[in-house]
């Protein structure tokens, strides 16, 4: 944890005459941040977000190409996340990211628009779900 330096300044006064020293005072504190976990749950829900975005653009996609280009890119997000999740200490967040990354690869895979859309939406669902666990779990902490 890094040391934060506060300064305090002593100005020149008068006191019977006489001119009192003036200083400054130097003084380190260690104020402790919040641990790496911290920090960690707040990847997992930026990485779930991201994989949020790219399952609602394949849910709204009019052709099967751009759908199952942003369903695979929503996989590799929801992998992101959930490589996160274990240093977060966060089990719950894991499992609905893992549970995205199986629906975004059953997106990815369909042949069918709308089963394309069906399979993004649940992935989309359960990437938003991920990101309030792995929010909880950062306050936690």
């Amino acid at each position: 944890s890094p040391l934060y330096f506060s300064f305090s300044y002593l100005a020149k006064r008068w006191i019977a005459g006489v001119d009192a020293v003036t200083c400054t005072l130097l003084t380190v504190e260690y104020l402790p941040l919040k641990a790496a976990e911290g920090s960690n749950c707040m990847m997992v829900v930026t990485y779930a977000e991201m994989a949020y975005l790219q399952f609602k653009n394949a849910t709204k996609a009019t052709e099967i190409g751009p759908a199952q280009k942003s369903a695979a890119k929503g996989m590799e997000y929801a992998q992101q996340a959930a490589s996160y999740a274990p240093q977060c200490d966060c089990p719950l967040a894991e499992t609905y990211v893992l549970e995205a990354y199986t629906f975004g690869k059953k997106a990815k895979d369909a042949t069918v628009l709308e089963d394309i859309r069906k399979q993004a939406k649940t992935a989309m669902d359960l990437s938003l779900h991920g990101m309030g666990a792995a929010q909880k779990c950062n306050n936690k902490k």
